[in-house]
């Protein structure tokens, strides 16, 4: 039996509005919203859903608050333990949006595939930070990795 995924987070807020010059990264983070909204596991053992899901970049934090009609908890993420896989995952990101029309398609490939594969380390340093307090899947930590990612952009973080 395939389990389903639940829909309990009804809204998604990020607290910085970025204004991506990059048609692909904003493309990718509307994606990533999309089929966040459409499809997640998201549970919180101190709260009953359906959530509000605000998520912010705080000086040095990642801030997850989490809400429902009558409260919410926060839990904050220091970017510190995020540091190595964010740098990596930019610099491959760069490479690859660089490359996008002067190399080959298998090259391309080979590219996707270090960016994919640091975008999993990523999702996983996320969903085990997260837990306890929040429990996700894996697709929806690769999704709010994605998100977090663009977040980070737009704050002009700096590693």
């Amino acid at each position: 039996m395939v389990k389903k995924k639940n829909r309990t987070v009804l809204e998604l807020n990020l607290g910085h509005k970025a204004q991506l010059k990059n048609v692909l990264i904003e493309r990718e983070k509307e994606t990533a919203i999309a089929d966040f909204m459409a499809s997640h596991f998201f549970c919180c053992d101190d709260l009953a859903p359906p959530f509000i899901l605000n998520l912010n970049i705080n000086e040095h934090y990642i801030v997850f608050n989490v809400e429902n009609t009558e409260d919410n908890i926060k839990v904050n993420l220091s970017l510190l333990s995020f540091k190595r896989i964010l740098k990596d995952y930019f610099t491959i990101c760069e490479s690859y949006y660089s490359a996008l029309s002067a190399l080959k398609p298998d090259q391309l490939e080979a590219i996707d595939f270090g960016r994919k594969s640091i975008h999993d380390e990523g999702a996983d340093i996320l969903k085990t930070q997260l837990n306890p307090k929040i429990k996700i899947d894996f697709e929806t930590s690769r999704r709010l990795f994605t998100i977090i990612c663009v977040c980070l952009i737009g704050h002009q973080w700096r590693l």
